[in-house]
């Protein structure tokens, strides 16, 4: 029997299912929620709200060039989760490890991103702003780290023999 995650109430085999299961359905809310967002910068650059986007007016093909870099990025977190989840059914580790690894680098990309913002966001004088935005970052970023070691559990498991494709028995 498989170790179990979620405070013991499932496998983590299943953690893995549900983890790719909501990467995949996040994956293509991003997708679709930036595309969206693109469509209106581009055809309707009055509309956006400077609220949202600062300085929207003077930096057009910045705020345009993160958008579609958003949606790649999705694109390719959706790809890894399809992958992870194929993974978890065929209990092939191969397939699980390209969603280890661009997590792996995502989750240093983002920390860093985070303390970059907050330093930014400090010396303009918002330190509460951005003091919020790291005890968010905090609580984001260690739910991603626990399914981080919730699937690298999976992967152990393989390795180690627990599962086969033969013997696998899928819930």
């Amino acid at each position: 029997m498989g170790e179990t995650c979620c405070c013991g109430c499932c496998t983590v085999a299943t953690g893995t299912a549900i983890i790719a299961i909501l990467d995949i359905i996040g994956g293509v809310l991003q997708m679709i929620q930036g595309s969206i967002v693109a469509s209106l910068m581009i055809s309707h650059p009055d509309r956006i709200p400077e609220e949202h986007y600062p300085n929207f007016k003077d930096h057009t093909a910045v705020y345009i060039t993160f958008q579609f870099i958003g949606i790649f990025m999705a694109l390719v977190y959706t790809i890894v989760s399809g992958l992870l989840f194929q993974g978890y059914r065929t209990r092939n580790v191969r397939l699980c490890l390209p969603w280890l690894y661009w997590n792996y680098i995502s989750l240093g990309l983002a920390a860093i991103g985070v303390v970059i913002i907050f330093f930014a966001l400090a010396l303009n004088g918002q330190f509460v702003v951005g003091l919020i935005l790291v005890l968010i970052a905090i609580v984001v970023l260690g739910i991603a780290v626990y399914f981080v070691l919730v699937v690298q559990r999976f992967v152990n498991e393989l390795r180690g023999g627990g599962y086969s494709a033969a013997n696998a028995n899928i819930n």
